[in-house]
């Protein structure tokens, strides 16, 4: 029984060795096993740990650049308040530009108008002084009245070239500065400054007309004015030809008369007058140039004396 016993035991030992190593295995797989979660997790927590830090260095770098956006937004809003700024104020300035320029085109308007009716109403007066010393001289047109004329419209000619020029200056001025404005300033604000340049050029252009129209027609009243002088000039240094002897005109002149060479006998025949020996001859009758009429003297002659002067 004991020998049974034993053998019992030993079988039970056996189980119990096989147990304790069956166990000693599961443990060492188990343990095995939480070694490698174990290791699992230490490397995630590694990578996790990287992770942050470069979470942390991508923050840094945001903060950074967004601390540099919030400059450079800053520094853009300054400029926008800047460029705001600079604008009012060229509107500002374009306005008054725009203001001085109305009120230049006026004094420039005026000043030429005024101008314009001196050199009219100083042609008209030499004008008219040139028709009274023709009337009072009934020669050809006086050298020094034509001299007056030519100064007088080379003074014109000349002041209309440096309202021209000066007209010239200030579409420069204007386009300059257009220039400098033309980025800041609105597209109609741009266009009204054009619209100006264009009017400028086409007061030029109408000052330029006018000039040459005036030019012409003081030509033309000059030339009007040459022929009636000459006319009247012709008329007054070619009298009708007429005989106090025979009293008829347009034959021949007294001291032509052919009965100066008669005998005294045939001057009788021939004259109107009586045979009487004691008639003489009678003295030249009064003679108007003007009129072309006998009655009066032409220093006498109440038409010269009203003629109307040669205006225009």
């Amino acid at each position: 029984s004991k020998s049974s016993e034993l053998e019992l035991s030993q079988s039970e030992l056996i189980q119990v060795r096989e147990s304790i190593e069956a166990a000693k295995s599961g443990e060492s797989a188990l343990v095995l096993a939480k070694k490698n979660e174990f290791n699992e997790i230490t490397k995630a927590l590694a990578e996790a740990r990287e992770q942050v830090l470069e979470n942390g260095k991508q923050l840094l770098t945001w903060k950074e650049k967004n601390d540099l956006n919030k400059a450079e937004l800053e520094k853009l809003r300054a400029e926008n308040t800047s460029l705001a700024t600079t604008l009012a104020s060229n509107n500002s300035k374009l306005e008054l530009s725009q203001c001085e320029l109305t009120q230049v085109l006026e004094d420039i308007e005026t000043i030429e108008v005024a101008k314009q009716q001196a050199k009219v109403a100083e042609i008209s007066k030499t004008l008219t002084e040139t028709g009274k010393s023709n009337d009072a001289t009934c020669t050809t047109i006086p050298e020094t009245s034509m001299r007056q004329k030519l100064e007088i419209f080379n003074e014109l000619e000349a002041s209309l070239r440096k309202e021209n020029k000066l007209l010239s200056e200030k579409i420069v001025e204007v386009t300059d500065e257009l220039k400098k404005t033309k980025e800041t300033t609105r597209d109609s604000e741009i266009v009204a400054f054009e619209n100006q340049i264009k009017f400028l050029n086409s007061i030029i252009a109408q000052k330029q007309e006018k000039e040459n129209h005036l030019m012409q027609e003081l030509q033309r009243k000059e030339k009007i004015s040459y022929r009636k002088e000459s006319q009247i000039c012709k008329a007054e240094t070619r009298p009708r030809m007429y005989c106090d002897i025979c009293e008829e005109f347009d034959k021949h002149e007294t001291e032509d008369c052919p009965t100066q060479l008669m005998e005294e006998s045939d001057i009788a025949e021939h004259s109107h007058y009586s045979s009487s020996s004691t008639k003489v001859k009678p003295p030249p009758r009064e003679y108007c140039d003007n009129c072309e009429e006998f009655g009066h003297d032409t220093s006498a002659c109440e038409k010269a004396k009203s003629r109307k002067d040669y205006t225009f």
